[in-house]
């Protein structure tokens, strides 16, 4: 019916005017479709050439933490739990020399490249979970046997874990967390000074709360008064380096004023669906890819898109961040783990357990903290100060394995969940 109508509007139209043959508006159609053809597939090769290109250039700095294969990735959340870590590295580049200070960027500090920055990412895979565990930079561990670029072999033995990567790279950070913690690092990636500059402009910046006195840091050259600020570019990196602007001016101050910014980081992306978009979530991922080094597994940015949708539907209460468990060693410069409370807290990541922290770190406060005084202040109690040995095992019984209880865990590992609400505890600090 409906070919027998078009061709009586053809006769009917015919008696005007000559139309082109049949055959003849087949073949301008052709070429049209042609043309539109090629131009899809030129634009498709653009994208190709530069998936390439990008996943190229990743992979070609890439490291091998020489785990199990894996499946090739897809644009879909990643199947099943993982393991990633994050460390920051503290190389000096000379456009951000003004934000770190010069005395970093020359002499014998700037010769050495420290992993001040360790944090681990666990994220269950049902009921899904995340916890982020961050590690005090003077925690001392067992480093194990690492080799470096140029073929040095370092023996191990006690030494801070912040070390680890000049001993050996990112790989050899990796090997140090998995002997603490009993877990496998499934996925590794490296972010410098200047990286964590370009990702945080990336997502057009992240919010934080300043309380107290605000901050004043002369070492980073910070200067926020009290209230919501929006940070990017050096000062975001001045914000999550800043210790002396900080309550007790603690690496353990710095750990929860980072938590801080990464809770907010997380819910700017919730918030504004970024973790809903793939297409979005992959031109974020790219950004990202093109600013650290990863081990090879994932250096590719679906694979970090992957990573990204399996956390999008997590709630923020179950969304944790925690330091982990460390009390002082008398006479040092370096913290020793709380054996219990860690014990604890690695039992319960293991059993895809909740987790309840019994404060927040001494470097913020909790705006969403009851007003009746029941939530401990961080800022009363300095955790190096008490005894490891006065700590209840009942109240951190790993044994438990009922996945709904919460594993309450000690005085010394502080932290706080993506839903909760807190403000750096600042203070105006005027040192050398």
């Amino acid at each position: 019916m409906a070919r027998s109508a078009r061709r009586s509007r053809r006769r009917t139209v015919a008696r005007h005017a000559n139309l082109p043959r049949r055959n003849a508006l087949g073949g301008i159609l052709t070429r049209i479709v042609a043309g539109v053809a090629a131009v899809v597939l030129a634009a498709a090769g653009v994208i190709l050439f530069n998936y390439n290109d990008l996943t190229g250039t990743i992979r070609d700095n890439a490291v091998s933490l020489q785990n199990d294969p894996i499946a090739p990735p897809e644009l879909a959340a990643y199947p099943g739990a993982f393991n990633m870590l994050v460390i920051g590295t503290d190389e000096c580049d000379e456009s951000i020399r003004d934000f770190i200070g010069a005395d970093r960027c020359s002499g014998e500090e700037a010769a050495h490249h420290l992993n001040d920055v360790n944090i681990l990412v666990h994220v269950s895979e049902a009921p899904r979970r995340v916890t982020v565990l961050s590690f005090p930079r003077d925690l001392a561990v067992e480093r194990p046997e690492c080799t470096d670029e140029q073929g040095n072999v370092d023996l191990g033995g006690t030494a801070k874990i912040n070390t680890a990567y000049e001993a050996g790279g990112l790989v050899c950070v990796a090997d140090t967390v998995e002997q603490l913690t009993g877990l496998s690092v499934d996925f590794a990636a490296k972010l410098s000074f200047l990286g964590v500059i370009k990702i945080t402009d990336a997502v057009g910046g992240v919010t934080v709360c300043v309380a107290g006195e605000g901050i004043k840091d002369s070492h980073t050259n910070l200067d926020l008064p009290a209230g919501e600020h929006t940070i990017s570019g050096g000062e975001a990196l001045q914000f999550l380096r800043t210790r002396h602007g900080l309550n007790q001016e603690s690496d353990l101050a710095r750990i929860s004023n980072q938590q801080q910014y990464m809770s907010r980081l997380i819910n700017k992306l919730r918030s504004t669906e970024v973790l809903s978009n793939p297409a979005t979530l992959l031109k974020l991922a790219s950004v990202v890819a093109r600013n650290i080094q990863t081990d090879d597994r994932l250096a590719d940015p679906v694979r970090m898109v992957q990573l990204a949708l399996a956390i999008k539907d997590v709630p923020f209460e179950d969304i944790v961040f925690v330091s982990y468990p460390v009390v002082d060693i008398p006479g040092s410069t370096s913290l020793a783990a709380d054996p219990a409370t860690a014990e604890a807290l690695m039992s319960a990541i293991k059993a895809n357990q909740p987790i309840a922290l019994s404060r927040t770190g001494a470097g913020v406060i909790d705006e969403t903290a009851p007003s009746d005084g029941t939530t401990t202040d961080p800022g009363a109690t300095d955790p190096g100060t008490t005894d490891p040995g006065t700590t209840d095992p009942g109240t951190t019984d790993p044994g438990t394995t009922d996945p709904t209880t919460p594993v309450p865990l000690d005085w010394s590992a502080s932290g706080q969940t993506a839903a909760q609400e807190t403000c750096s505890d600042g203070i105006q600090y005027e040192g050398g």
